[in-house]
């Protein structure tokens, strides 16, 4: 199973705790990790079924995570967002939804919290990274997949958006910001490239795309089609962008870009990302681990 993990390192709560993403239970230890004690099961997805989750913490005293009903590839699901702060679970606006759970049962579902997408066959929603800004509130970087509607599984996933959400502390504003470019491979129509936020300036994303980020027009090396990276930064809250490539002219994929949290890195954007082939997500990839800094 996934661990996301999220150092609490001083606040109302100051111990390391860990999500485990396919139950979404919290395991929790105060020794600095030493030994560990069942700390609640958070929330259920649709039907019971297994949702998928990222968090990100301010460092102090809130966890915020972004959530699915399901698996896109069963559900043509929303996407939400709530937090956790002093022993509660909130809505995005402050709202409390009740206390945090702390056995194995749970009252809240994933489409308790607050919606950031609607889902619907051509706008099947998945995360991809959650960040805060400068003011703590949170931005979120998503997909979609736009061309599932009617087809059988692992016959879609031909046209995919990259999505920027924030919260300006009375909703959530959202805006497609960049064509994706197809599925990844075969069998799996929403997986992408993925992309990252920049922790040190959220108005910044890093994408890894097989189109052209403002055309759609495919990128490609003979036959094959290729990712690239591009940086993306806007300077009106997502709702236009401008793009510039990181890598070009590449004979391979760029894939699963990161951005590291490194407060020493002043100035400057460490981007961490897979190079190479990715055929499946059980084995069947041959990548390297590939960096660089960006001024």
């Amino acid at each position: 199973m996934a661990l996301i993990a999220e150092t609490r390192l001083h606040g109302d709560l100051p111990y390391r705790q860990i999500a485990v993403a396919q139950e979404m239970a919290r395991l929790v230890a105060e020794d600095n990790g030493e030994t560990w004690q069942y700390g609640g099961h958070l929330f259920i997805g649709r039907n019971g079924y297994s949702p998928y989750t990222k968090y990100i913490t301010n460092g102090r005293d809130t966890i915020h995570f972004v959530c699915t009903e399901d698996h896109p590839r069963n559900y043509n699901h929303s996407l939400y967002h709530a937090f956790i702060r002093g022993g509660k679970v909130y809505e995005s606006d402050g709202k409390i939804m009740g206390p945090l759970p702390t056995s194995t049962e749970t009252p809240f579902r994933a489409s308790d919290f607050t919606k950031i997408h609607q889902g619907t066959p051509n706008q099947v929603a998945w995360m991809t990274d959650i960040h805060l800004d400068a003011n703590e509130q949170p931005v979120v970087l998503y997909t979609t997949q736009r061309d599932g509607a009617s087809k059988p599984k692992g016959t879609g996933g031909m046209d995919h958006r990259f999505h920027y959400a924030r919260w300006d502390g009375k909703q959530w504003l959202t805006h497609e910001i960049a064509y994706a470019g197809t599925r990844l491979y075969p069998k799996e129509d929403d997986y992408t490239g993925l992309g990252a936020i920049d922790p040190q300036n959220t108005h910044r994303v890093i994408i890894s795309n097989g189109a052209d980020p403002v055309t759609g027009e495919p990128i490609s090396h003979g036959d094959e089609r290729i990712h690239e990276l591009f940086k993306g930064e806007t300077k009106d809250g997502g709702a236009t962008w401008s793009w510039a490539p990181i890598t070009q002219a590449s004979t391979t994929d760029n894939l699963r870009p990161l951005i590291p949290i490194w407060s020493e890195a002043e100035g400057k954007t460490c981007v961490v990302w897979m190079r190479g082939t990715y055929r499946a997500n059980r084995g069947e990839w041959t990548t390297a681990v590939a960096m660089t800094m960006l001024e």
